[in-house]
């Protein structure tokens, strides 16, 4: 009996197990619409239906950035460059030659080969088929003080001599190494539906230069694009898109493809407007510490000035002075070494005519000039603010610390040299190879 008793308890809880597992697995069903369906109950049978849209016209897509060219005001190649590199010109402009491929799925007809260029880039008007190009200075280490600073963007009706247009389209065939036939969006054997573009971007002498070595995207100039169809549908990207830089998830080699790599270039010049050159007129003898002036006029200043037409900022200057010569008589001369030079201007005993022996104090302001000991590294600085001459400039200082009838303070004997006399002295002579005679123009050269 007692063993009956069991199995007949087993029996009861089995079902009543069996009953708790079937109402949860309903619950869980309902709730999550999870379980198996069962081919015999109404409405489970999954229904298909296709959806397709239609579209008037198709949205363009940009679809290849090949590496960035440039030329010079005359479209003549910048010889010292390699694609990817925009190399600027002392003192002039360059052009940034920027390619980029458009696919559209309505075909080339579609794109226009005579885009209009945006009058403000970003600001689309109403009309159709236009196109733009901004470039961007590096975000990091740049110099520029502007705000924003700086953005170059096509402008219609800039650009080299020789092209009629800032920004041309052409269509994409075997003869056009620009163009993309393997785009993914659309497949491959697409040529019949891109055209490339090529635009004109102009450049300044003081434009930031990219930051080196390069190892991010804000050390160099990022490309933005934009493109219209012929019925408005537009398309827009950039260097850090994914299809571009950006494909890899951070900054990898080769990602500089796609950015423009804007060089260096190095200039400095005496101010030439009008052509500034040291003069000293009506110097009397007997007289210390007399200030030369520059030839300008309208310079209230009256230091050489030497403005910046690159860059980068000098950090020093070498000098090689040479003895100035009679211009009546070339056997007379006046010793450089009766000359100095300063970042100061002059005065008694100050600035530039503050040298050590001619009555100043340590420290001093100016240094004396000897054409056997040159000046390889005075400190000078002409700043680079990229804001080009009008601000990137400074002045250097000169003056006759010595009176020139002294017997002694030129290389230890008078600073009225050689045999006869004069009352006019120069050095403006054109040096050879070198500058290295007497009479001869005087060399300064700038340490960067």
């Amino acid at each position: 009996m007692k063993s009956g008793k069991r199995v007949w308890g087993v029996i009861i809880v089995s079902l009543l197990l069996i009953v708790s597992i079937s109402l949860v697995s309903a619950a869980w069903k309902d709730i999550f619409n999870f379980g198996k369906d069962e081919g015999d109950l109404e409405g489970e049978l999954p229904s298909q239906f296709d959806t397709t849209v239609g579209l008037q016209n198709a949205f363009p897509s940009i679809v290849g950035l090949p590496l960035v060219t440039d030329v010079d005001a005359s479209n003549v190649p910048i010889a010292s460059s390699v694609a990817g590199d925009v190399q600027p010109i002392a003192n002039g402009v360059v052009y940034a030659v920027v390619k980029f491929v458009v696919q559209d799925p309505d075909g080339q007809a579609d794109l226009p080969a005579a885009p209009t260029v945006l009058n403000v880039f970003g600001t689309p008007t109403a009309a159709n088929g236009e196109i733009g190009v901004r470039l961007i200075s590096p975000q990091l280490g740049r110099r520029c003080t502007l705000t924003p600073c700086r953005n170059r963007d096509t402008i219609s009706g800039t650009y080299p001599t020789g092209i009629t247009a800032t920004c041309t389209g052409v269509n994409c065939g075997a003869a056009n190494p620009d163009c993309n036939p393997g785009d993914e969006e659309y497949g491959s054997g697409d040529e019949t539906k891109q055209k490339s573009y090529t635009c004109y971007v102009q450049m300044q002498y003081y434009d930031d230069p990219t930051i080196t070595p390069i190892v991010a995207a804000g050390d160099l100039w990022p490309i933005n694009l934009y493109i219209e169809d012929i019925q408005g549908n537009s398309d827009t990207a950039n260097s850090e898109d994914v299809l571009f830089a950006g494909a890899t998830g951070g900054w990898v080699a080769g990602d500089e493809n796609f950015y423009i790599d804007y060089k260096t270039v190095t200039s400095f010049e005496a101010d030439t407007a009008p052509l500034e050159y040291l003069v000293w007129t009506g110097v009397n003898t007997a007289s210390a510490d007399v200030v030369a002036s520059d030839n300008d006029a309208g310079d209230a200043d009256t230091g050489l000035t030497f403005v910046n037409l690159g860059n980068v900022p000098s950090v020093s200057v070498g000098l090689k002075p040479q003895d100035l010569l009679g211009t009546i008589t070339p056997t007379a001369t006046i010793e450089a070494e009766s000359m100095s030079i300063g970042t100061i201007v002059g005065g008694a005993n100050l600035g530039a005519c503050d040298v050590n022996g001619g009555g100043g104090t340590s420290p001093w302001d100016g240094i004396k000039l000897d054409p056997d000991t040159p000046l390889a590294a005075y400190a000078f600085v002409v700043p680079y603010t990229a804001q080009g001459e009008s601000i990137d400039f400074d002045e250097l200082y000169f003056c006759i610390w010595s009176p020139l009838n002294s017997l002694t303070n030129c290389d230890a004997g008078p600073c009225l040299g050689g045999s006869g006399s004069d009352n006019s002295f120069a050095a403006s002579t054109a040096c050879g190879a070198i500058c290295d005679a007497d009479g001869e123009k005087w060399e300064v050269t700038f340490n960067t």
